[in-house]
């Protein structure tokens, strides 16, 4: 259940915003939007599983997928609740991106 709307969409918005005025590359983005989802508490539940969701499709949508397996996703995630921030998301995912490999979809 949602519990606040405009927080989600500021949250929506972060990448783009980082990328106007940051120029913010796409693992950066991928980070903002991850923690200002996880981070927000925009939902009752499921904030941090919603967040590892929405950077695997923000990825996806730009023709990339994330080399990392679930566990390690999760674990990142985590991560932003325990101190961690999405400049270090952002250092994890960098070196993890490569293209979608479309012939198997």
């Amino acid at each position: 259940m949602l519990r606040s709307v405009p927080g989600l969409e500021g949250a929506l918005a972060r990448p783009g915003w980082h990328a106007e005025y940051d120029d913010a590359d796409l693992a950066a983005q991928a980070a903002m939007l991850a923690e200002g989802i996880a981070e927000g508490q925009h939902f009752i539940d499921g904030n941090k599983r919603t967040a590892a969701i929405a950077l695997d499709t923000f990825l996806a949508l730009r023709g990339f997928e994330l080399d990392a397996t679930d566990e390690d996703l999760a674990g990142w995630i985590l991560e932003l609740g325990h101190g961690g921030d999405a400049a270090t998301l952002a250092d994890r995912i960098r070196p993890r991106l490569k293209p979608e490999d479309r012939q198997h979809r």
